[in-house]
């Protein structure tokens, strides 16, 4: 497992996250039909730091969430639920140690839709910077 699906899996393991959006996390792009809310995610960076003597064993990566809902306060409680669930968690599975998780940036209020928007849903980002071990 690597460490973008193990995040997935936190999330949707959180049971606040999963009553909410269930399953209906996708990289990169929703399908068309896609029920709101819903939450498309990809990697936004990833960084191995190096010294003098090799590698450092603790890396870090960055991951953009979008989240999508028909009502503002519904994209805002998706936001909340994610957040609880996962920023400062440290948890460890086979293959991942994820050692913390943090709010790099996250939008205070929803987007609205605008005029011609084809699916007519609030948006809302969070960006992650997490920081695990490989095993």
């Amino acid at each position: 497992m690597d460490i973008e699906a193990a995040i997935v899996a936190k999330l949707v393991d959180t049971p606040a996250v999963f009553a909410l959006i269930g399953t209906r996390l996708y990289p990169d792009q929703a399908p068309e039909d896609a029920a709101a809310p819903f939450v498309e995610y990809g990697e936004a960076s990833a960084e191995r730091r190096r010294t003098m003597n090799g590698f450092v064993s603790l890396r870090r990566w960055s991951m953009h969430l979008d989240i999508y809902a028909t009502r503002k306060r519904e994209a805002k409680a998706v936001r909340v639920a994610i957040e609880a669930a996962i920023l400062g968690a440290k948890w460890e599975n086979d293959s991942v140690a994820v050692r913390g998780v943090y709010d790099e940036d996250s939008e205070s209020g929803a987007e609205p839709p605008y005029p011609g928007d084809e699916l007519g849903l609030y948006r809302m980002g969070v960006d992650l910077a997490i920081h695990y071990r490989q095993s």
